[in-house]
């Protein structure tokens, strides 16, 4: 969130959005048009452009999941 005050600050535009796979957060995205802090050919220019992208991997997702679902009751 730190480099959304950033890039707005100096004049770009952040978008910030959660990914979310069965009402769980599993990723996040940040998109900007104008200003990214980055240097950019010139083909970006007044596009939007993907600042960040971070998802968990999906085996962890699966795993988390299938833990909630099955397991074998101790003695």
């Amino acid at each position: 969130m730190a480099s959304c005050y950033v890039l707005a600050t100096n004049g770009g535009h952040p978008f910030p959005f959660a990914i979310y796979a069965d009402e769980q957060p599993v990723g996040f995205v940040m998109l900007t048009c104008g200003i990214t802090g980055y240097d950019l050919p010139s083909v970006a220019d007044d596009c939007y452009c993907i600042v960040r992208l971070m998802t968990e991997t999906f085996n962890a997702y699966r795993a988390a999941t299938l833990n909630k679902q099955f397991g074998i009751k101790a003695k």
